[in-house]
This record gives C-alpha cells, sequence and structure tokens, in this order.
C-alpha cells in the first residue's frame, strides 16, 4: 500500500496505478528475458535510470513508457545482444580451457 485515497478520486488512481504497472511489468519481464541474470529489480533500475523523473508518479510512468516504447524496445535489444554476446565470451574461455589431448 502506497497511499491512502480519497473515494471520489479513486477511479483514476487505481486506473493510473493498473496501468502503470501493467506496462512496467511488460517491459521488465522483456527485459528479463532477454538478460536472465539481470533480474526483477535490475531490470526496474533499467526502468528507472532511463525515466530519470519522479517514479511515484503513475501517470508520468505510463506517458513516459507509452512515449519511449522505440528506445524501450532498442533496450530489450542490447541487452540480449549483450548478454549473447557475455554467453559465447563465456564458452569461449570454457572452450580454451580444455585440453584436447
Amino acid at each position: 500500500i502506497r497511499d491512502s485515497v480519497a473515494w471520489e478520486s479513486s477511479r483514476e488512481y487505481f486506473y493510473w496505478r493498473a496501468k502503470r504497472r501493467m506496462l512496467e511489468d511488460d517491459f521488465v519481464s522483456q527485459l528479463c528475458a532477454a538478460s536472465p541474470s539481470l533480474g526483477k529489480d535490475g531490470a526496474v533500475g533499467v526502468l528507472q535510470a532511463m525515466y530519470g523523473g519522479d517514479y511515484d508518479d503513475d501517470k508520468a510512468i505510463v506517458s513516459f513508457i507509452e512515449s519511449s516504447a522505440a528506445d524501450l524496445e532498442a533496450k530489450v535489444k542490447s541487452t540480449k545482444a549483450a548478454g549473447v554476446q557475455s554467453q559465447i565470451e563465456a564458452l569461449q574461455k570454457e572452450l580454451e580451457s580444455i585440453d584436447f589431448q
């Protein structure tokens, strides 16, 4: 529970809260799928860093996610590429350590 909400404004409050959570969870899921080692907290941290504003403002977060869809998608792709590169390097090191004699 983050806040007490007056009945008169509860519908609007929960609309923005739910919309933000759905958009945020979608991005976090995509980022975690791209790099499982990142974890949920790390993925949320990436979104916070990209936003750079008041992370408690649900309406502003929704606006940011919707207007920055291309940037967020690019971040997911670059994170996936970095993860794959890291796996390749780890496998290369493992391969080099094997004695084939």
